[in-house]
């Protein structure tokens, strides 16, 4: 049984100052690399999406991006060397061991750029331990909003870090504009003002592009042919749920 899930994959940079990934320019030419038609494995298509945004579509703040999301490895070369990398970039890559094979595809794609990748793939773990440390600079990760509400990611992932925001927030991405976007959001109770503001709020980091969103995956289970179920949408598996398959 399968489900579409409520996270997204993302590609993060540290963009705190000293990091070669501050300068936008890098960041896009990391974006224009990725070819996303082939991000995908055929038999990933059924229980995967491309993401075309930093939430997917059963996120309540959800809104297309205003453009695609395009493919230029020679815009991005060009980009490299405006920033001072005309011989291209060598990167380190950090992602969870779960998701090696999403980095191996990355570092192919990233080296049509000159972006030259060293893949490292801890248990998750050691990844977590290093990433909440903010000693990463180049990091995959998945990102699920529980609740259902684009807030979850924009508040924790995104905001300004804080006593009360931003907890997650270790790539030192901080926006003023941004932040009170979604503060204004957390304020409001009207659901189409709220989801127009977190929409802004969703553009901002297209433009800004502290990370690139890239799959969305679906949530898989093995079922037993006596059980009747179908999975729900936050994970949660309960024995409520599940009644005996009708033998006829």
């Amino acid at each position: 049984a399968s489900r579409p899930g409520l996270g997204v994959g993302l590609l993060c940079f540290s963009v705190r100052k000293g990091s070669r990934f501050a300068d936008r320019r890098v960041r896009e030419a990391f974006a224009l690399a990725i070819d996303r038609a082939r991000l995908l494995d055929e038999t990933e298509r059924p229980y995967t999406a491309l993401a075309e945004q930093f939430v997917p579509r059963s996120v309540f703040g959800h809104v297309p991006p205003a453009r695609p999301w395009s493919h230029d490895p020679a815009r991005g070369r060009a980009l490299l060397a405006e920033a001072g990398f005309p011989s291209g970039l060598d990167v380190t890559l950090v992602t969870p061991d779960t998701q090696a094979s999403l980095g191996e595809k990355l570092a192919r794609l990233l080296a049509e750029a000159g972006i030259r990748v060293r893949l490292e793939a801890p248990t998750w773990n050691t990844f977590y331990a290093r990433w909440s440390s903010g000693e990463l600079e180049l990091f995959s990760i998945a990102y699920t909003c529980g609740t259902g509400d684009a807030s979850d990611l924009l508040e924790s992932f995104f905001r300004t870090r804080g006593p009360s925001a931003g907890t997650l927030n270790t790539g030192g991405y901080s926006s003023e504009s941004f932040d009170r976007l979604v503060e204004a959001a957390g304020r409001d109770l009207d659901p189409d003002s709220r989801r127009k503001l977190m929409g802004e709020a969703l553009a901002l980091l297209r433009d800004d592009l502290p990370a690139i969103p890239l799959l969305s995956r679906g949530y898989l289970y093995a079922v037993g042919d006596a059980v009747s179920w179908t999975p729900r949408m936050d994970r949660r598996v309960r024995a409520q749920d599940m009644n005996p398959r009708d033998a006829s």
